[in-house]
């Protein structure tokens, strides 16, 4: 019987499934960030031989094309095929992200007496742009599971705390850091001073310069030095 010519399923083949690429971008409200999600078609086609109706499929080839961005790739292996398309997405879709650090004063709570108490500290968090151009905010959170480990939000106008008090976010630089470090130690030594001023020898007289505005322990504004 005399061998049929070659012939294949026309254009790039069948759609056969649909996957999804998630993408962090802002919501519409710009409130809260969600995840867009971008398909990814794969096609199916085969290449047949033989003769009349009973043609036997001597090669099946695949294609995964995106539409936007325009991402297609084609071959027999399908796994190894997704990986290259998963990757070129990756690396589109990519946000760069930088360290930054959210300075805090607060005031502390005193668990034994009564009192007032403070502390410096800052936290590590981080900034990225989309390929939107919408800025987000990353910070650690360390109480979800490996998938949630990212808390990721819209990068807020104004840092403020959970009360209400505005924070300083600055990037996180060696000469940052160091300065943050000086600062720290500079509370350090005030709190050493502090503890002179109440020593059992000092108190009642640092309370009596206190009392009649001889002792200042807050810091002097420019319009009363003036």
């Amino acid at each position: 019987m005399p061998r049929g010519s070659a012939t294949h399923s026309p254009g790039i083949g069948k759609l056969i499934d649909t996957l999804w690429f998630d993408v962090v971008q802002l919501s519409e409200t710009e409130h809260s960030t969600e995840a867009r999600k971008v398909p990814i078609n794969v096609y199916m086609s085969k290449k047949f031989e033989g003769e009349g109706t009973r043609k036997a499929t001597t090669s099946i080839w695949f294609t995964v094309k995106c539409e936007e961005p325009d991402v297609s790739e084609g071959g027999s292996d399908l796994d190894a095929i997704l990986k290259v398309v998963r990757s070129k997405l990756d690396k589109h879709f990519k946000i760069e992200w930088e360290r930054w650090l959210k300075v805090h004063v607060r005031q502390e709570r005193i668990y034994d007496g009564t009192g007032k108490g403070l502390s410096l500290s800052w936290t590590e968090v981080q900034r990225g742009v989309t390929v939107d151009g919408d800025v987000l905010l990353r910070s650690f959170n360390g109480y979800g599971d490996w998938s949630s480990r990212w808390k990721i939000e819209p990068w807020p106008e104004t840092f403020r705390d959970k009360n209400g008090s505005v924070l300083a976010c600055i990037p996180c630089t060696d000469e940052n850091e160091k300065a943050l470090t000086v600062f720290a130690e500079k509370l350090v030594e005030l709190r050493k001073a502090l503890a002179d001023f109440v020593a059992p020898e000092n108190i009642e007289e640092t309370l009596r310069q206190i009392a009649s505005g001889q002792l200042l322990l807050s810091p002097t504004t420019s319009q009363e030095k003036e």
